[in-house]
């Protein structure tokens, strides 16, 4: 830390965390204008917007404000997808779950933002600490159930193109989620090594330069994933909503709607 830059903790980290910056914009620039996008991706994206920023903030100066900075925008970004899933696949359940999440999103920013973490002889706040266990098991929650929607949506999805004898374009709903699944566990993988094993690659044999997994995996590789992620819940939306958009492909690498109409 502050060995390569006197003024940024971490360098590599502090420019790949504008990468989630980054998403955003060529998702929108991509799908701009062409396709009616739901309700809550705009929140998301802004979201996503947000975490790039808190990111870059935490790893240019290693702040616990900072973390939070970095830490409450991915509640946001999860709590608003599981919102996206609900409304689509559970209507009956109505207005609720943005109301419960949000009370319980803004309840958590108060406690972690207005509350110290540790008292005068460096013991950790009971309350603090509290919401900081819910702030994690909340967003782990929220993140497998992402997981465990989109796999089902993916495949419901091509049944019904394929019902419809639609062209899914040049992948298939199942095929991204592979691919965005395959993503995020290279990314993981790749964030746990780097915490475990920071000592030996940073001596690694024949003068190797130290890596950067978290950086350049976790950060570029959940970046991805998460725009995977919004294609296909933008994908099925339009498809519940009568459409059958397929997709193109950018530079081989980032996939993107196009609107070919709706089904009469």
């Amino acid at each position: 830390n502050y060995t390569v830059h006197p003024h940024v903790a971490e360098p590599v980290n502090t420019l790949s965390s504008l990468l989630y910056v980054l998403v955003p914009v060529l998702f929108l620039k991509l799908h701009g204008g062409t396709i009616d996008l739901p309700q809550e991706a705009p929140f998301c994206l802004g979201s996503m917007v947000a975490i790039g920023i808190g990111s870059s903030l935490f790893h240019a100066t290693l702040r616990y404000t900072m973390q939070l900075a970095d830490e409450l925008p991915m509640l946001a970004l999860v709590f608003g997808a599981v919102c996206g899933l609900l409304r689509s696949t559970r209507p009956g359940l109505g207005p609720w779950p943005p109301w419960i999440l949000s009370a319980l999103f803004v309840g958590l920013c108060g406690v972690l933002l207005c509350t110290d973490r540790f008292d005068e002889d460096g013991t950790e706040m009971a309350v603090h600490a509290a919401c900081r266990g819910i702030l994690s098991c909340s967003f782990s929650a929220s993140f497998l159930y992402i997981f465990y929607a989109a796999a089902k949506l993916a495949g419901d999805d091509a049944a019904m193109l394929e019902r419809r004898r639609a062209p899914f374009g040049r992948i298939s709903p199942p095929a991204l989620y592979r691919r965005q699944f395959l993503v995020f566990v290279i990314s993981i993988i790749g964030w746990i090594a780097d915490i475990l094993c920071c000592d030996a690659l940073h001596d690694l044999p024949f003068g190797l330069p130290f890596p950067q997994l978290h950086g350049l995996v976790w950060h570029g590789g959940s970046a991805l994933g998460l725009y995977y992620i919004l294609v296909l819940l933008v994908w099925h939306q339009r498809l519940v909503d009568g459409f059958v958009p397929r997709t193109e492909m950018w530079c081989g690498l980032l996939p993107y709607l196009v609107e070919t109409g709706k089904m009469q």
